[in-house]
């Protein structure tokens, strides 16, 4: 019934967004005294953040509802007004809105949360360069915007490769952009720099951020039960959705979108290749890759001939998001 109603621009979807939004969050904002901030961790813009913030737990839960609702409608907004689909609709926001909302963990103030608002404004800034004859300045603003996401949340930093890898499918060989993209993404550390300086910490930041010990520990790391489960069937659901969108929807698109479909897979797996350095976050980290999964999705959803197999699958992963929150209550 949901992916129905998404399906159709209509005035009150919206509100049921939001209001579907609350539902899913309704624990978190119960049970907001569970959640709890890393003491520490190597990303320095967060840890500029921590003193503000960490001992107001119901801020939190209610500042990252906020935040997510924001995002949802900047990946709705990315969607449709790049021709991923063919016509206004709100299913990518739904879709972000639930998947981002799978884990208890997710629904508070995190690194993941901010990384994410920064790569989305990054993607936009990668699909707006196609048009443009010199992109000099917006592949500046994209490694500047990857930058500002890794230091929320330093496994974000491997998306500089998404960056070079965007520049090079638009612009093959185009050295003057691949130096804008890296003064870019310099520009935020030299700033930074500066400041923790002037602030007698950089030296506490720095060691910070060559202590990080984050490779190949999701290998050592013992995920729920339900963990798994979440993250298989959005596995499973990922590959049929791809092969499905590849070979039935962009193969005989314009370049242009087939281009930004390109992009897209890029950043699914460069999200997934950021899996083997992250530290601690195990439980979120996936967010990364709720970006592109959602625009997958929804154009797979919004492509399906019949009504009622969308409806099942998004049933089934709605029944998976409560059991794992009744779970967690035992």
């Amino acid at each position: 019934m949901l992916i129905g109603i998404f399906k159709k621009s209509r005035v009150l979807t919206p509100f049921i967004l939001i209001l579907l939004a609350l539902l899913l969050w309704a624990d978190s904002f119960i049970f907001f005294t569970h959640h709890s901030l890393p003491a520490q961790q190597a990303a320095p813009l967060f840890n500029l953040l921590l003193p503000f913030i960490q001992n107001f737990p119901l801020l939190q839960v209610i500042a990252a509802w906020c935040f997510l609702i924001i995002q949802a409608f900047l990946v709705n907004h990315i969607v449709t007004s790049r021709n991923l689909m063919d016509r206004f609709t709100l299913l990518p926001a739904l879709i972000y809105v639930v998947l981002m909302s799978g884990t208890f963990e997710m629904m508070s103030l995190n690194p993941v949360l901010f990384a994410n608002f920064f790569l989305l404004l990054a993607l936009n800034k990668i699909f707006d360069a196609f048009p443009e004859k010199e992109i000099i300045l917006q592949v500046y603003n994209v490694g500047l915007l990857v930058a500002l996401a890794g230091l929320f949340y330093l496994p974000a930093l491997l998306f500089l490769f998404l960056a070079v890898i965007a520049l090079f499918t638009y612009t093959v060989g185009n050295i003057r952009g691949l130096l804008a993209t890296l003064m870019g993404f310099a520009t935020p550390f030299l700033f930074l720099g500066v400041i923790l300086y002037l602030a007698d910490v950089f030296e506490e930041n720095f060691s910070a951020i060559l202590s990080y010990q984050g490779l190949l520990q999701v290998f050592s790391h013992s995920f729920s039960y339900y963990t798994q489960a979440f993250l298989g069937f959005l596995g499973m659901l990922f590959l049929v959705a791809f092969l499905k969108v590849t070979f039935g929807h962009f193969g005989e698109k314009p370049i242009r979108i087939r281009k930004r479909f390109h992009i897209l897979v890029w950043f699914f797996f460069i999200a997934l290749l950021s899996t083997l350095v992250m530290e601690g976050f195990f439980e979120i980290h996936y967010a990364l890759m709720v970006i592109p999964l959602s625009m997958f999705l929804s154009v797979f959803f919004m492509e399906m001939k019949k009504n009622l197999l969308p409806e099942i699958i998004f049933t089934l992963l709605l029944a998976l998001i409560l059991t794992g929150k009744l779970a967690r209550l035992d």
